[in-house]
C-alpha cells in the first residue's frame, strides 16, 4: 500500500499531470521560445509538443536523465547531475543563446524542475567545470542545505540569480512554470533562480564558504536586483510541490478508506536525528487504544552530514534511524523515498520496512548501529530486503514519506 501511495504522489507531480492546464495559448505570440531544464525536462518538452501541434515552437530541454521521448521541434540534451560535466556547459551556452535569440513578439517560457541547477551551467570566467564541481561537493558532503548552495551557485554562474531572464530581455514575455523541489517554493532558489532577482550578495556566497570550510579565491557575479526592469515583463508560477503530491496521495488513501493526517510537507533537518524524533512521536501515538489505522504522511528534504564511506541518502538515513529507534513492541510500516527516484548513492530511491523488520534484523544477525555510523543505510535495507529501486521519475518535489500505525483493539 504505502508503494501504491509513493507511486501516485509522483504521477501527481508529473508534467503530464501538471503542467497542461497551466499552459498560455501559444498563438498570442509571434513564437514560442522554450527551456526546459532539470529532471521533468524531457516530459515537460513532449508535453508542449503534445499540446501544440501547430504552434510556432523552438528550444531546448536539458536533463541529467535519459527518457525515450520523441520531441521534433524541441532539441533533448541529456547533461549530468550532480556533477557538471562539459555537456553541462554547453547546454548552458545553448541556452543562454536561445534567449538572447528571443524578441518583441516571443514568449521566452522557462520550464524548471529538480536538477536544473546541475543540468546547465555556465561557470563565471576563470571557473573550470571541475573547480565548480568540487566547491558544490564539498558543501553537500558537509551539510549544506540547497538554500546555502544555491547562494553560491548563483554568484559563480553567467545564468543563475536572473541572469537568464536578463538575457531575455528583448522577449515580449518571460514565463517561468517550476515544478518544485525546494522546501518553501522560493523561486529564487528553484533552479537558483535563473529569472527571478538575486537576494542574496557576494558576501553572502563568501560566508557559505567559510561556514563549511570551502575555499575558492576566484570571482564571483554580480548581484541582479529586484529593480532591473526586465523583471516587469516576468510571471513566475508553481505548477507543483510536495504538498501537492502528498495531497493527491492523501486522496487516493481516503479512496482505499483510511483517512490520513497529513504533517509537515516541508519538513528540513538532519535526517537521522528527524528519524529518532519520528520513532518517540510513533511510540506515544502506538499506545492509544481502540483506535483504527492511523496513516501518517509527511515530506520535505532531509540532509545527511557523511561521515562514513557507505551508500545511502537522506531518505534511508532517515528510516534506519527512524527503525533502529522504534520499541521493539511498536510494530508500523514505513517508507520514505526521493519523488526523483533517487535517494542519494547507491541503486535506491528510497525504502521501506514492515512489523516483521525488527525480528528479521535479528534473525540476520545485523547491526543497525554500524550501519548508520559508516552512513550505509542502502547497505542495510539492501541485505532487507526492502530497498526501492532507483529509476528516473522525470519529476522531483523532494522527499514522500508514509507511516502506517495498524489498528490496535
Amino acid at each position: 500500500m504505502l508503494e501504491a501511495l509513493y507511486g501516485v504522489a509522483v504521477a501527481t507531480a508529473h508534467p503530464k499531470a501538471c503542467l497542461p492546464n497551466r499552459l498560455p495559448d501559444p498563438h498570442k505570440y509571434g513564437s514560442v521560445k522554450v527551456i526546459a531544464l532539470g529532471k521533468a525536462a524531457f516530459s515537460c518538452a513532449q508535453v508542449i509538443e503534445e499540446q501544440w501541434p501547430n504552434a510556432n515552437v523552438s528550444g531546448i530541454a536539458v536533463s541529467p536523465h535519459k527518457i525515450n521521448v520523441s520531441c521534433q521541434r524541441i532539441k533533448t540534451v541529456q547533461t549530468s547531475h550532480p556533477d557538471v560535466s562539459d555537456a553541462s556547459i554547453d547546454a548552458g551556452q545553448h541556452v543562454l543563446d536561445i534567449a538572447k535569440s528571443a524578441n518583441g513578439d516571443d514568449l521566452l517560457l522557462i520550464l524548471l524542475s529538480g536538477g536544473s541547477s546541475a543540468s546547465v551551467a555556465l561557470p563565471i570566467d576563470g571557473l573550470t567545470a571541475a573547480e565548480k564541481n568540487k566547491i558544490t561537493k564539498n558543501l553537500m558532503l558537509r551539510g549544506a542545505s540547497i538554500q546555502e548552495l544555491n547562494i553560491v551557485r548563483k554568484h559563480l554562474s553567467k545564468l543563475k540569480g536572473g541572469q537568464l531572464a536578463v538575457a531575455g530581455a528583448n522577449a515580449k514575455e518571460i514565463l517561468t512554470l517550476a515544478i518544485s523541489d525546494v522546501t518553501d517554493d522560493d523561486p529564487a532558489i528553484i533552479g537558483s533562480g535563473l529569472t527571478v532577482s538575486n537576494p542574496s550578495t557576494i558576501e553572502d556566497a563568501k560566508t557559505v564558504l567559510q561556514k563549511y570550510g570551502v575555499k575558492y579565491s576566484g570571482n564571483f557575479s554580480d548581484t541582479i536586483d529586484k529593480d532591473h526592469s526586465v523583471f516587469a515583463k516576468c510571471r513566475y508560477e508553481i505548477i507543483a510541490n510536495a504538498p501537492f503530491a502528498i495531497n493527491g496521495a492523501a486522496e487516493f488513501a481516503k479512496q482505499l478508506g483510511i483517512i490520513p493526517d497529513v504533517l509537515n510537507c516541508n519538513a528540513v533537518g538532519d535526517a537521522a536525528i528527524n528519524g529518532k524524533a519520528q520513532a518517540r512521536f510513533i511510540a506515544r501515538m502506538y499506545t492509544r487504544r481502540g483506535r483504527k489505522p492511523k496513516l501518517l504522511l509527511f515530506g520535505g528534504e532531509y540532509t545527511a552530514n557523511v561521515k562514513g564511506n557507505g551508500q545511502g541518502g537522506p531518505n534511508q538515513h532517515f528510516l534506519l534511524s527512524l527503525l533502529h529507534a522504534l520499541p521493539d513492541d511498536v510494530k508500523v510500516y514505513g517508507l520514505s523515498a526521493d519523488t526523483d527516484g533517487q535517494d542519494g548513492t547507491g541503486n535506491a530511491a528510497g525504502a521501506w520496512f514492515t512489523p516483521e523488520s525488527k525480528k528479521q534484523i535479528k534473525e540476520m544477525g545485523l547491526n543497525p548501529v554500524r550501519y548508520i555510523e559508516n552512513n550505509d543505510s542502502f547497505g542495510f535495507f539492501e541485505k532487507l530486503g526492502t530497498v526501492i529501486q532507483a529509476m528516473p521519475t522525470h519529476t522531483n518535489v523532494n522527499d514522500f514519506r508514509a507511516i502506517l500505525i495498524p489498528a490496535i483493539e
